[in-house]
């Protein structure tokens, strides 16, 4: 293997992973460009450009000041890998790095480069590029595998090449500390040549692998627009009755109960007129709020159109639904208190009915069932909670 890269021709090899790294750094600006609003993306179309640079100043070794030329596409690689790190961070939903931590990455950064013009030994700055690299790349592989969920195939297969990737890196800063590797460009070892061709794949890879992630998290993106409600947050009705259906079938299948909820906030027409609608998308938000706040995270919340919620509580009964809903409204009405107080003839409360499927009934016939006792609630003066079977008392 070793020696097939060798005798393959190195200016070859070389100028090919120039040409992957250009189109790479515009691939990833048009992603960048395509998408904006996802984190991460400028962050890897920057570290894209400084390691296509990197490559014009190594380049240019002839042209300027070898030192210069060398110093320059060091910081240069530095950089990049630091802007790596962080776009990845900022994409899986973590913290920006500090700027305590980005200090001292870029002073340690300088640092090896000032080591290296001052002691003027390639060897000293082949390893500690490589070292660096792999420590960068290992960061980044942690952030992804991490991260990493089952189904997000592409954010699994792009934190192993970073990690294949810091492994090789440090095989060959170690190799090269330690004096068992040729660090002439020009005349690469067995490990260097391998490395290069790694590289050359690696960055056709990243790259797919960027695409791909962002293409992953742009469907996720969709799928939580498909089903929730953009103002609340809550799942909407479309998608309420696809996870009834399946909780239905379920609780047949393992003979447990089903209660269902349905609530309406009162006076919501006056808190309108009152407050605008803005005012009453805000109690709308509240609600929702103070409501997830006392469901179970197996329970399912939807906002059923308007002003109008339901609750699947799946393994509970009519009677433990009661003792929720009681809950859910004692829950909003002190969540409100504060506000309504003083601007509202009324307080801001919520009714709610009550049902438990039966084994020869539908969803849809359930969902009736809690709509009749929520309108058994409304006719008894509202801020209450009834059950389909009986009167339940405030």
């Amino acid at each position: 293997m070793f020696a097939s890269l060798m005798s393959f021709d190195i200016k070859t090899l070389l100028v090919a992973v120039a040409l992957a790294t250009t189109l790479s750094a515009v691939t990833r600006i048009l992603l960048w460009r395509t998408h904006p609003g996802i984190p991460g993306l400028g962050h890897w179309a920057g570290a894209s450009v400084l390691g296509t640079m990197a490559l014009l100043m190594i380049a240019m070794r002839n042209v300027v000041p070898e030192w210069l030329a060398l110093s320059l596409a060091q910081m240069l690689i530095a950089m990049g890998f630091i802007l790596m790190w962080d776009g990845f961070r900022r994409f899986v939903g973590r913290a920006p790095l500090s700027r305590p931590i980005l200090m001292v990455l870029i002073v340690f950064a300088i640092g090896l480069i000032v080591a290296s013009n001052v002691l003027q030994s390639l060897t000293f700055r082949a390893s500690s590029n490589a070292l660096w690299i792999a420590l960068l790349s290992a960061m980044v592989a942690q952030e992804l595998l991490s991260a990493a969920r089952p189904r997000e195939i592409a954010m699994r297969v792009s934190g192993w090449l970073y990690a294949i990737s810091a492994a090789l890196f440090f095989v060959r800063g170690f190799a090269v500390a330690t004096g068992d590797a040729i660090v002439d460009p020009w005349n690469p070892d067995g490990l260097a040549a391998l490395l290069l061709f790694w590289w050359l794949c690696f960055t056709m890879g990243a790259t797919l692998g960027m695409v791909l992630m962002a293409s992953e998290r742009l469907q996720k993106e969709l799928d939580h627009q498909a089903s929730h409600d953009p103002l609340t947050g809550a799942l909407n009705r479309r998608a309420l009755l696809m996870f009834a259906e399946k909780e239905l079938a379920r609780c047949r299948r393992n003979g447990q109960p089903l209660s269902v909820l349905m609530m309406d906030l009162d006076y919501f027409k006056a808190i309108n007129d009152h407050f605008g609608h803005q005012g009453g998308d805000e109690f709308l938000c509240r609600f929702v709020s103070s409501s997830q706040r006392v469901l179970r995270t197996e329970d399912v919340f939807c906002r059923f159109g308007g002003e109008e919620f339901l609750a699947l509580l799946p393994g509970i009964t009519s009677e433990q639904g009661l003792l929720v809903a009681e809950r859910i409204r004692s829950a909003y009405r002190s969540e409100m208190e504060n506000i309504t107080t003083l601007s509202l003839p009324f307080n801001a409360t919520v009714s709610i009915g009550i049902s438990q499927y039966r084994p020869e009934e539908e969803i849809d016939d359930v969902i009736r069932r809690a709509d009749t006792a929520l309108y058994q609630a409304k006719a008894n003066g509202r801020n209450r909670c009834e059950l389909m079977e009986f009167c339940g008392a405030e």
